[in-house]
C-alpha cells in the first residue's frame, strides 16, 4: 500500500498554529518530548500538580497521558486529566507504558474510559496485555515472540474487535508497527534497529501523534505520520553517517532530523506500509 495522503501531510505541517500539547510523562523523557514537539512546530506544557490539571487540560490543544514512572500521585493526576479530556473532547494519546509487567498500570488502563477519539499506544507486549492476550513483555520492552507475524496478526484481530465496540484507534510499536481502527489494520515497515536503543523513542512517537491530532488529523493518520516521520528520521541518519556510530551520536542526529526532515516535501513517499 502506498501512502499518498499528500493533503494530510500538508495539513500536519501547515504553519501559523502554535498549538499547545500537555504532556504528562516520565521525568526521564520529558525534555526530549518537549523538544520533539518544538521541532515540528508546536509547544509543550508539563504539569502533574492536581491543582493545575483542570486548567492545563482546558487550555491545551492536545494531551499525552504516559503511564511511565507510575506513582500514587501520578495515577491521581492521570485520572483527573483523563476525566477533563473526556468532558472537553480533547485530542488524546494514551501511552500504556509497562502494563505488560506492572499490575498497577494494567489495572489503571482497564479502569479508565478514554476520550472517544483517542489513540491508545504501546509496544507489542503492552498492547497484547491491554487486549488480555498472553505476552512476553520485559519491563518497558516488548518480548521478541510478541513481534512475530502470527502474534501481530492475532493482536490486530483483537484490537479491531475492541475498536468496533469503542471506536478507539490503537498503535502497537515494534520492529514493524501496527495501527488498527474499526475499519482497517495497517503495518508500517520503516525504521532501523538503533531507534530502539535509546530511552524515549516510543514516547516521542506519542508526543508527535498528540500534536498532529491537535491539528485536526485523525488518530489513524496521526499514528501513521508520527511513527513514519520518526522512523524515517532514524533511516536518514543511518544513510548519511558512517556506521557503526555510538548510540549517543545516533540519538543526537535522530533528534536533529526531527527538525530537518520536514523540509523534504516528499518525505512521506518513503513510507512503507501494508494492509493486514
Amino acid at each position: 500500500m502506498n501512502y499518498n495522503h499528500k493533503q494530510v501531510v500538508e495539513a500536519a505541517f501547515k504553519g501559523g498554529q502554535n498549538l499547545l500539547i500537555h504532556c504528562m510523562t516520565s521525568a526521564v523523557t520529558s525534555e526530549v518530548l518537549v523538544n520533539a514537539i518544538l521541532s515540528v512546530g508546536g509547544s509543550a506544557f508539563l504539569t502533574e500538580d492536581n491543582r493545575s490539571i483542570e486548567e492545563a487540560v482546558t487550555r491545551c490543544d492536545g494531551l499525552l497521558l504516559n503511564f511511565g514512572h507510575m506513582s500514587l500521585t501520578r495515577e491521581k493526576s492521570l485520572r483527573l486529566a483523563n476525566y477533563y479530556a473526556n468532558n472537553l473532547h480533547t485530542p488524546t494519546v494514551v501511552d500504556l507504558v509497562a502494563i505488560s509487567t506492572n499490575s498497577i498500570n494494567k489495572a489503571l488502563a482497564d479502569d479508565l474510559q478514554f476520550p472517544p477519539t483517542s489513540l491508545i499506544k504501546g509496544n507489542m507486549s503492552e498492547m497484547r496485555a491491554y487486549a488480555n492476550l498472553s505476552n512476553q513483555g520485559n519491563g518497558v520492552d516488548a518480548g521478541q515472540a510478541d513481534e512475530e507475524l502470527a502474534s501481530v496478526s492475532e493482536l490486530a484481530r483483537h484490537l479491531k474487535a475492541m475498536s468496533m465496540v469503542n471506536g478507539l484507534t490503537y498503535l502497537a510499536t515494534g520492529s514493524v508497527d501496527l495501527i488498527v481502527n474499526q475499519d482497517q489494520s495497517l503495518l508500517l515497515k520503516n525504521g532501523v534497529a538503533e531507534l530502539a536503543s535509546f530511552t524515549g523513542s516510543g514516547d516521542i512517537v506519542g508526543a508527535l501523534a498528540a500534536y498532529w491530532m491537535a491539528k485536526g488529523v485523525t488518530a489513524f493518520d496521526a499514528a501513521i505520520l508520527a511513527v513514519s516521520y520518526f522512523n524515517l528520521c532514524g533511516e536518514k541518519v543511518y544513510q548519511e553517517f558512517t556506521q557503526p556510530m555510538g548510540i549517543a551520536a545516533f540519538r543526537h542526529q535522530t533528534l536533529n532530523q526531527l527538525s530537518l526532515l520536514k523540509f523534504d516535501k516528499n518525505w512521506y513517499k518513503a513510507i512503507r506500509s501494508e494492509l493486514l
